[in-house]
């Protein structure tokens, strides 16, 4: 199984307990041995309690886990249709990002998967069944980033302080953008499967839900649109969790993408707690 000083803002977000701090942007040059970096692999797992297949996206995710490790990275998005609550599916786990990049990637058929926002014939979305070869082909590509995230936890406010440095391993020429979500495992609730009979398996263990995007669906610019190799930029947010979750069971992920093609060059996931 797959397991992110000149002035502060805080924001409310999706419930009044959920608030965002901005970022602080540091910019500077340090020497980098790029072997300690290896290019990882985001998945963007577009999923519902009540899709009777979605559980086949969910194997081929612990499938790929199994084979390369930490080099896979997950976010289930529930969505749409099959993500609307219910009497016997009560829980709703939908969210304002992951409906946003529901509607950008035009899912309609579940489940289905974006796998780094590279195309495939001018398609982002792929079945379940093809995700291996595309994570085989990224991940054999060199790294052109690292990312180290650095969390630190007040269980007392429930605020998740997240320092996120990018270190460039080589020159790049373009705006990039950076992304802070949080995702939660372990949450036990109902989900269809059609593969068992029956078809209900109420103790169903879902993981890699996306919770929140701290930053923004989008996410923000880096203040520069050119970075040479060696360079480091540090970004940090804050965010005060949901009471709701298990912040042991929560994870910062953060990724950087391209603003052009949207093609996610780099994706780095740690533990909130």
């Amino acid at each position: 199984m797959l397991k992110y000083v000149s002035f502060a803002i805080i924001v409310l977000l999706f419930a009044s307990c959920d608030k965002v701090q901005e970022p602080f942007l540091e910019n500077h040059s340090q020497n980098i041995d790029t072997a300690t970096y290896v290019k990882k692999v985001l998945i963007e797992d577009f999923t519902g309690a009540r899709c009777g297949n979605c559980p086949r996206s969910h194997e081929k995710i612990e499938e790929l886990g199994e084979l390369y490790g930490d080099k896979v990275i997950a976010i289930a998005i529930h969505s749409g249709y099959f993500a609307i609550p219910t009497a016997d599916y009560p829980a709703d786990y939908r969210t304002t990002a992951g409906n946003e990049l529901t509607t950008f990637f035009g899912v309609t058929e579940y489940p289905n998967g974006v796998i780094n926002r590279v195309q495939d014939a001018g398609q982002y979305l792929q079945a379940y069944t093809a995700w291996g070869s595309t994570v085989s082909a990224e991940l054999a590509l060199a790294p052109e980033l690292g990312i180290k995230i650095t969390n630190s936890y007040n269980s007392t406010n429930r605020t998740v302080s997240i320092s996120a440095d990018v270190k460039f391993l080589t020159s790049i020429d373009e705006q990039l953008k950076i992304c802070f979500y949080i995702t939660e495992d372990s949450i036990v609730s109902p989900q269809t499967d059609y593969s068992l009979t029956p078809n209900k398996v109420d103790n169903y263990v879902h993981m890699h839900m996306l919770r929140t995007a701290v930053n923004g669906t989008w996410g923000e610019s880096l203040p520069l649109a050119s970075y040479a190799l060696g360079e480091t930029v540090n970004v940090s947010r804050s965010y005060v969790l949901n009471p709701v979750w298990n912040e042991n069971h929560c994870h910062v992920i953060v990724y950087l993408y391209k603003e052009s093609d949207n093609v996610i060059l780099q994706a780095e996931e740690k533990k909130v707690n």
